[in-house]
């Protein structure tokens, strides 16, 4: 991902799928569309790092950054290292113990073609399924005016899920964001980073 810094970023709006799709929904061709621009204001960055624990403030800071092929700017942790999930990333390996499991991620999903779909019954079994039952105990699910956000517990460690979707739109956006200690008192920060998240390209 490019990152993009605290200031207002041009994107691509690519309303169509560009190219052949990758597994998982991303597209491997270069999307059409005319230039848009978005853009996440300083102090909203600074509100997401300002609801860190004052413990963790020193450990965890925020930026704005551009998401997979400029469809989305999230707001996520800074210095954080991509792998081999697009759009995911973890504490740096060397750095401030974070907890193994902990990571953080925004993109896309066609959930195969790319094309309409009932995207509240898709997110529904992809991105919460897993969450409602068992051990997990439920903080938080909250509709929201374009989607859902879960917050779930269990054990060590907190999930943070968020999806956003648009009626007759080819793909829905996710950001997802996993805590285990020490840093699971941290979820209000990661909450607020997934509710920033700004859509370009449905």
């Amino acid at each position: 991902m490019l990152r993009v810094g605290l200031m207002t970023v041009a994107v691509l709006n690519t309303l169509a799928c560009g190219g052949k799709e990758a597994p998982g929904g991303g597209s491997t061709g270069a999307g059409g569309g005319e230039p848009a621009k978005v853009s996440i204001d300083p102090a909203v960055v600074a509100g997401v790092a300002a609801k860190l624990p004052d413990g963790l403030k020193d450990k965890i800071t925020f930026e704005a950054v551009e998401g997979e092929k400029g469809r989305h700017v999230a707001v996520q942790p800074k210095g954080w290292e991509a792998g081999a999930i697009p759009g995911r990333v973890k504490p740096p390996m060397g750095g401030a113990d974070l907890g193994f499991m902990t990571a953080f991620a925004t993109g896309s999903n066609c959930d195969g073609s790319c094309e309409a779909k009932d995207w509240k019954k898709v997110v529904e079994t992809v991105e919460f399924a897993q969450f409602l039952g068992g051990e997990w105990a439920v903080r938080k699910d909250e509709a929201l005016p374009d989607g859902r956000l879960l917050v779930v517990a269990k054990q060590d460690r907190v999930d943070v899920a968020l999806a956003r979707w648009k009626d007759g739109a080819s793909r829905y956006f996710y950001c997802r964001a996993t805590l285990e200690k020490p840093i699971t008192e941290a979820v209000d920060a990661f909450e607020e980073a997934c509710r920033q998240m700004k859509v370009v390209g449905f």
